[in-house]
């Protein structure tokens, strides 16, 4: 991975090209102007996160409703493509989602931060991790959009 930026685009808007369900979403028409709630917390800083992504380590890139991450490869170590073709990447990730639905656990918040180690979520209090350095660092450096 060359580089990962984290920004803001909207959400992607919903279309129905034929005038029938299902509706689908058209990622090159957004609305700025997002009317859904945000967890509240501390969320990633917009801007380069490449190292955030780097390793499976428990160090995440807390983003919000209408937040992207763009990732750029560098191709150029792999040969070129055939007349024709188009390269894909194929990308794996380790990733929690948490919504605020009322039956999901501490749905207003951000926190408690979710690890890989954990039992279930929210997990008991006693199986809470010690923070890091490096999970300070992140803290410090990167999370630094507070969405109340």
């Amino acid at each position: 991975m060359a580089a990962a930026d984290l920004r803001y685009v909207g959400i992607a808007r919903e279309v129905s090209p034929d005038g029938r369900m299902p509706l689908i979403y058209d990622y090159q028409q957004t609305d700025l102007d997002v009317p859904f709630a945000s967890l509240s917390g501390a969320y990633t800083r917009y801007g380069p996160v490449r190292e955030l992504l780097a390793e499976e380590d428990d160090q995440f890139v807390l983003m919000a409703t209408g937040d992207e991450i763009a990732v750029k490869f560098d191709a150029t170590s792999v040969p070129p493509t055939p007349a024709g073709w188009v390269r894909s990447f194929v990308l794996v990730s380790h990733a929690y989602c948490k919504d605020m639905d009322p039956y999901t656990g501490a749905s207003a918040t951000l926190e408690p931060m979710p690890f890989k180690g954990m039992s279930r979520y929210p997990y008991p209090e006693a199986e809470r991790p010690a923070e890091t350095e490096a999970q300070r660092r992140t803290r410090e450096l990167y999370h630094t959009r507070i969405v109340r």
